[in-house]
């Protein structure tokens, strides 16, 4: 499971059983829920924004920043969804009494987004490359850390490198790292053909060199609606505790708080 939403990112390994005859789940390893996503990848969009509107002569102040967040944001769904286009406009308005008339304007353009989020956030990279991290401090939540590297596949990469040895019938490969037999998408983040393609084209070139072969279409499973799969799974899963018939996924995660002095 490949959970990557607005502001976190979320890895799981689901065993697919059987129990009595009927279908059984079980979460036999969990990552860390980091604090990477999708609102992250939309500021590094707007600070190209910015950084080409400041070579055009135009000083960015905080307030407009914001504006070039949420505008990037938008031109980044509608370039994903729309490939026939290579560009899509951003625009910011002025400073006090030019406040309608000094509207600025960009583009975001496609390449921007090959750049800053296929290279950026998801880059090709090797089994055995772990991220970047830093000694965490304050008050964090065990679990919980505030991501130092922006890579989500290294993320990836160390968790299934972490997790190989989590239980007996997690399928490894000759390093010990856990080799997937299907990929299940979740999260806004991964509405993106691209984004869902580059992970699996990343996650097939580690199980052949695990000597397992690749994944292909009938092994990564549909993601099929993905604005309220969180929701649908959150009243499916009171409907089975309340009724007491259903699937339940089993696992047995804990978090627990500390404060780092």
């Amino acid at each position: 499971m490949c959970d990557v939403g607005g502001g976190t990112t979320d890895f799981s390994l689901i065993l697919v059983g059987e129990q009595d005859g009927d279908l059984a789940l079980e979460r036999v390893a969990i990552g860390d829920h980091i604090l990477l996503g999708g609102d992250n990848m939309d500021l590094a969009l707007a600070r190209v924004a910015e950084q080409r509107l400041e070579q055009a002569g135009h000083r960015i102040d905080r307030w407009q920043l914001q504006t070039l967040w949420h505008q990037s944001r938008v031109a980044k769904e509608v370039l994903f969804a729309h490939a026939d286009r290579d560009a899509h406009p951003v625009t910011v308005l002025g400073k006090g009494s030019r406040l309608i008339g000094g509207a600025i304007r960009t583009d975001l353009r496609r390449a921007d987004l090959d750049q800053v989020l296929l290279d950026g956030f998801f880059p090709k990279v090797r089994a055995d490359e772990t991220p970047a991290r830093r000694r965490p401090g304050g008050l964090q939540e065990l679990g919980l850390p505030y991501a130092a590297d922006p890579a989500v596949t290294r993320h990836l990469a160390r968790f299934l490198a972490q997790q190989a040895a989590g239980a007996s019938a997690i399928r490894r490969g000759p390093s010990g790292l856990a080799c997937p037999t299907h990929v299940l998408f979740n999260g806004g983040v991964m509405k993106a053909e691209a984004l869902r393609t580059r992970i699996v084209d990343v996650l097939n070139t580690w199980l052949e060199r695990e000597g397992f072969a690749a994944l292909d279409r009938a092994h990564v499973l549909d993601p099929q609606d993905l604005d309220h799969a969180v929701a649908r799974g959150a009243a499916y899963y009171g409907r089975v505790r309340a009724g007491g018939r259903g699937i339940r996924i089993r696992s047995g995660a804990s978090r627990s708080y500390y404060i780092g002095v």
